[in-house]
């Protein structure tokens, strides 16, 4: 077996939190964006979307992004007041 390295050598890997909110969009919008084409796609009717009105698409489409934008900010701001109430923090 090989002996654990000492602290000094070992290189830090971690990443800042703005960066990590960063890569979680840009890792999150598009697979959402994908399964929200193929929900469409599959449920288009539903939505009274037809070929006459390929505008109505691209709104939803804006709403949808718009939508998952203010929910990731409302749920974030959930665990910082949590954090705040909880945790014994300021502002």
């Amino acid at each position: 077996m090989t002996e654990p390295q000492p602290l000094e050598t070992k290189k830090d890997l971690s990443i800042s939190a703005n960066k990590a909110t960063l890569l979680s969009f840009g890792f999150g919008i598009p697979p959402a964006c994908i399964l929200m084409g193929i929900y469409l796609l599959r449920w288009r009717v539903a939505f009274n979307i037809d070929d006459t009105r390929p505008d109505l698409f691209f709104y939803f489409f804006i709403g949808f992004i718009a939508a998952l934008i203010f929910g990731s900010v409302i749920h974030e701001l959930i665990h910082a007041l949590t954090w705040v109430i909880f945790g014994h923090m300021t502002l």
